[in-house]
């Protein structure tokens, strides 16, 4: 050890000899609102002026405000350029803003958004300063304070003179006797305790085991994932794989191995090896949670709030466009924060984000809508700066597929046929707003004749009957199976898969179900070759079924733009809507003649959007694909 060195350690032990427990930080209520308690879960007080420690309620806090949480809790405070985050056991004073508090112990996350202004923290260890923008993680004890700094630099100022100071990547230890920098790579980890990973199959999954020769069909239901087992999704299935606070969504055809599944450093972790790079990871922020992808080109995605990113993968390497919330990805020794609205392209040299598009369609808040077609994204209205969205397939939202503070809408990855509901909070966590979208393939749509009979065929596709008195009786079709003495004919609503709502057997290759027996919804059918005694056997496929109410929004007709047609300086959109309807094309009005006809040009435009919207506030979307 050299003397400068000998002489710092010294004066360290020194200072923290001379250092006694923590006085409470002076309680006074201010009148200028600081920042807001966004969340609060377990034991969370607050102390305001003279009064007595109470349940901390969400919602404005002020100048010396003391926040305080117990075991098993956590807090997020936000202003409006800066968020951090309290662990368990934190005791925690504000100061004239988020730029300056006081921390008497426990650990705080800092996450800020705001690149001008630095961040200044006083313990008993003296004072700490964030520079602008930087993230770190602070843990204050008894025996001493560590900073993880993950972005920007920090900087410590020792009680005797004297300053030391660390940046991205590196570790700042003050103990008793020693002051050290490190990096965090040569920071000893802990053993990773192992989890117990949970596959959730929804339609046929195949999972093959370690050491077993074939895949077999995975049970319905939640189920153990066994490490090191590979995983197959049907064309028309989907799955989930999880642990504690963080899931990855696996869309059909998805393909993998688990690697492991474990508590580590970053949180709970799910290591991947994919084969196909499709799917969302989806984080709860109820504890920290991370997705580590293996391969050429290894990656780690982890979060320690609630928020959904999108994974997919280009000729350039593989893209994390986050949803709602933000994601630390970890490329390449470096860690980079994409934020809700952005994408990160990673590669080995780490992550390089920019800004998503904004979505072809956007669909509003507070209202029904209807969309006839597909396209890869739309956006979601939700108001100015809220402080969470969630989006659902469900009314219940007990199916959310993306969840996350977001921007003024949230982009999501549309069914072809089914609805999403969606809903924003304000920072008091009361809903703000609402929305509600069925989607369609505009070619399935079987239009409503009463009286009449319907035929619903197996083709692979999904079909939506309309109806506008009662749902008429289906005749369902499907193909013949060589040697089959019946077939065993069901319907399941496709909110439950469990308990048929139709279970019959049929002589021949069709199957009619009598008006009434089905009502508005979503269905899922098959019929199943049967043997001798009535064994049955393999063969027959899960049809989806929507049975929609009919109304006259339900009209447009598009003579052009074809779908996939090369586009043109010239290209006209041209067609008929319903009398009374407004009509706009890629967002522009246009004029509809006496019967309803209407020509635009759209020239060289790759999407045509047709919007019909009707004085009660019901508007329904038709979607041209073009080629350029």
């Amino acid at each position: 050890m050299n003397r400068a060195s000998a002489v710092l350690v010294g004066v360290a032990a020194l200072s923290l000899a001379a250092c006694s427990e923590p006085k409470a930080p002076a309680a006074g209520a201010g009148a200028k609102a600081v920042a807001r308690l966004w969340l609060a879960e377990g034991d969370v007080q607050l102390t305001r002026g003279s009064e007595p420690p109470k349940p901390a309620l969400l919602g404005p806090l002020y100048a010396r405000d003391t926040v305080i949480t117990g075991a098993k809790s956590r807090a997020v405070l936000k202003s409006a350029s800066k968020e951090l985050e309290l662990g368990e056991f934190t005791h925690f004073q504000l100061g004239e803003t988020l730029d300056a508090v006081e921390i008497g112990a426990g650990v705080i996350k800092f996450l800020s958004d705001d690149a001008q202004t630095e961040t200044r923290l006083l313990t008993r260890f003296g004072q700490t300063t964030l520079s602008p923008g930087a993230h770190a993680t602070v843990t204050i004890r008894e025996n001493g304070l560590w900073v993880d700094v993950a972005m920007g630099t920090i900087t410590q100022v020792l009680e005797y003179g004297g300053t030391a100071s660390a940046t991205k990547g590196q570790r700042f230890e003050l103990e008793v006797c020693k002051i050290p920098v490190v990096d965090l790579a040569e920071v000893e980890a802990p053993a990773p305790a192992k989890l117990d990973a949970q596959l959730v199959p929804e339609g046929r999954v195949q999972v093959k085991k370690p050491g077993e020769p074939k895949f077999a069909d995975a049970a319905q239901g939640p189920q153990p994932l066994v490490e090191g087992s590979a995983f197959q999704v049907g064309n028309t299935a989907r799955a989930q794989v999880a642990v504690p606070g963080v899931s990855v969504r696996l869309p059909a055809a998805a393909a993998g191995t688990l690697d492991g599944a474990s508590h580590e450093r970053a949180g709970n972790t799910l290591t991947l090896a994919m084969t196909s790079m499709a799917f969302a990871a989806a984080f709860d922020g109820t504890v920290p949670g991370a997705v580590s992808l293996t391969g050429k080109t290894p990656f780690l995605l982890h979060s320690t709030l609630e928020a959904t990113a999108l994974v997919t993968r280009d000729k350039q390497g593989p893209k994390v466009a986050v949803l709602a919330g933000e994601v630390e990805v970890t490329a390449g020794g470096k860690i980079q924060t994409v934020k809700a609205g952005e994408s990160g392209a990673v590669n080995a040299e780490g992550v390089t984000v920019t800004a998503l598009p904004r979505p072809v369609l956007m669909l509003p808040e507070g209202r029904r809508t209807r969309v006839y077609g597909w396209l890869p994204e739309v956006g979601l209205a939700v108001g100015e700066h809220p402080a969470r969205v969630q989006v659902a397939s469900d009314a219940d939202f007990a199916q959310v597929l993306v969840a996350g503070r977001g921007e003024d809408f949230v982009r999501v990855q549309p069914p072809r046929s089914g609805e999403l509901f969606w809903r924003s909070y304000d920072g008091e966590g009361k809903v703000a707003s609402t929305g509600r979208t069925r989607f369609s393939p505009e070619a399935s749509v079987q239009r409503d004749a009463a009286p009449r009979t319907d035929q619903v065929a197996e083709t692979g596709l999904s079909a939506t009957v309309l109806f506008q008195t009662v749902v008429p009786t289906l005749t369902f079709t499907f193909p013949a199976s060589e040697g089959a003495q019946g077939y065993r004919f069901r319907v399941y609503s496709a909110a439950n898969m469990k308990q048929a709502l139709v279970d019959r057997k049929a002589t021949e290759n069709r199957y009619t179900v009598e008006s009434g027996k089905l009502s508005e919804g979503s269905y899922i059918w098959s019929a199943t070759p049967l043997g001798a005694n009535g064994v049955e056997r393999k063969g027959g496929r899960a049809n989806k079924m929507d049975i929609v109410f009919d109304n006259p929004l339900v009209g447009l007709s598009i003579t052009a733009p074809k779908q996939g047609q090369r586009a043109a300086p010239g290209t006209v959109a041209s067609g008929v809507a319903p009398r009374g309807a407004k009509l706009y094309v890629n967002g522009k009005g246009v004029p509809t003649d006496a019967r309803g006809r209407f020509s635009t040009t759209v020239g060289r435009s790759e999407w045509v959007v047709f919007r019909l919207a009707q004085a009660n506030g019901v508007e329904s979307y038709w979607l041209r694909q073009l080629k350029r």
